[in-house]
């Protein structure tokens, strides 16, 4: 039972495994997806960050802003945020305005112009203006509602006169069909930048180095946050393949114990097994011996009764002998009286001493016959208590044997 308890754990131990390991590469998987990713979004963010830094560096203008000072100063783009998709709008409309200058007063503009630029520049007057009248149709939506300024008030106002009269269309078509209901100054634009007046027509087409910056500025920014959750994620996936590695460890590990513990067990059951065998083999062993022991005994005992009715026979010969002896002894005393009378009466009784004497030596060889008889019966007598005793000891040893071997 043992046995199949390791061996079931090892089993159920064995199955996990492949379920953990599965998990782990998942997990890999997952975190090589991840980091793949997590590289393309840092070089694509690493690629626009630098062309951006390229294009703002380029042409004649930078090293005449930083004459000025104004190498540092802060572009009207790096202050909006526009909203997905009109970006090229935006920049249709405001062109090199776009990458304007803040003054901070007429007198400086002024200054600025004097010494003139070597190319196009704009410069963004944070002076307080007043708003513009305009008469637009009430379904016509300005393009200054895609636009937040994240700068002052001052910005904002800014925003509104230069987007004032510019609406936004969903394509150019649309803006065709609706030009006509366009206020004096107004504009259509459309989401790829193609403006639209009463009387004419301006297709969009990126056509200065300023081209495409706001739209950059805007991905750098997507790709930023994109950035942060793509490394929050990587990180969180980290943390599950550390977790399905450590599981996988914790499997194969605890299926490598559950084997050696199955392999344990067989050995301890075969162990086991072999000790009973021996077990068995001595008890059989030992139960042979006891029998033999046994019949030993039965045939002592047999032996004992022999000898012990040998004894009495022979007991009872001696009791025969002795009385045969006491009548032979009557018998000699009553020839030796005879012989003695015989002796007297010799000459008269010649025959009868003869027979006299014959009868004497006939009673002493008999009772020599006796006497040796009596002598051989004593010696069987002492022999017989002999091998009793011999055999008594060999009983009293044979059941102390026996009864160790029941213990």
């Amino acid at each position: 039972r043992k046995v199949d308890e390791a061996r079931q754990k090892a089993g159920e131990a064995q199955q996990r495994v492949p379920a953990t390991d599965e998990a782990r590469n998942t997990a890999q998987q997952q975190i090589q997806v991840a980091n793949q990713e997590l590289a393309q979004t840092e070089a694509k963010l690493t690629a626009l960050t630098a062309l951006q830094a390229s294009v703002q560096a380029q042409g004649k203008i930078g090293p005449w802003l930083e004459s000025k000072g104004l190498k540092e100063s802060k572009r009207l783009w790096q202050e909006l945020k526009v909203e997905s998709g009109w970006e090229a709008a935006l920049e249709s409309v405001l062109r090199e305005r776009l990458a304007a200058v803040t003054a901070k007063s007429v007198q400086e503009t002024l200054t600025l112009a004097n010494d003139a630029p070597p190319s196009r520049l704009a410069i963004l007057l944070t002076e307080e203006i007043a708003p513009a009248h305009t008469n637009a149709p009430a379904d016509f939506i300005p393009l200054l509602t895609r636009v937040q300024s994240a700068g002052s008030a001052r910005v904002a106002s800014v925003l509104q006169e230069w987007l004032d009269n510019i609406y936004i269309a969903n394509s150019l078509e649309d803006a065709l069909h609706r030009r006509e209901k366009l206020p004096a100054g107004g504009a259509l634009v459309t989401q790829e930048g193609h403006l639209v007046s009463r009387v004419g027509v301006q297709l969009y087409a990126a056509d200065s180095e300023q081209a495409g910056m706001l739209a950059r500025a805007q991905e750098m920014e997507g790709l930023e946050k994109q950035l942060r959750a793509q490394r929050l994620i990587q990180s969180e996936l980290q943390g599950e393949l550390d977790q399905c590695v450590a599981n996988y460890q914790a499997a194969h590990q605890a299926a490598e114990q559950t084997r050696i513990a199955a392999e344990q067990a067989v050995q301890e059951v075969h162990g086991f097994e072999v000790e009973r065998m021996q077990l068995t083999q001595a008890e059989e062993k030992y139960s042979q011996r006891a029998q033999q022991i046994q019949g030993e005994l039965s045939e002592l005992r047999q032996q004992i009764e022999q000898l012990t009715q040998t004894q009495e026979q022979s007991s009872e010969e001696l009791a025969q002998s002795e009385e045969a002896k006491q009548g032979l002894q009557e018998n000699l005393a009553i020839a030796q009286e005879k012989l003695e009378l015989a002796t007297q009466e010799r000459d008269h009784l010649r025959q009868s001493l003869r027979a006299a004497e014959m009868s004497a030596q006939e009673a002493a060889f008999a009772t020599r016959s006796l006497q040796q008889r009596i002598a051989d019966l004593q010696r069987d007598q002492s022999t017989a208590r002999v091998q009793i005793m011999e055999i008594q000891d060999k009983q009293a040893t044979s059941e102390q044997e026996l009864a160790g071997l029941s213990d």
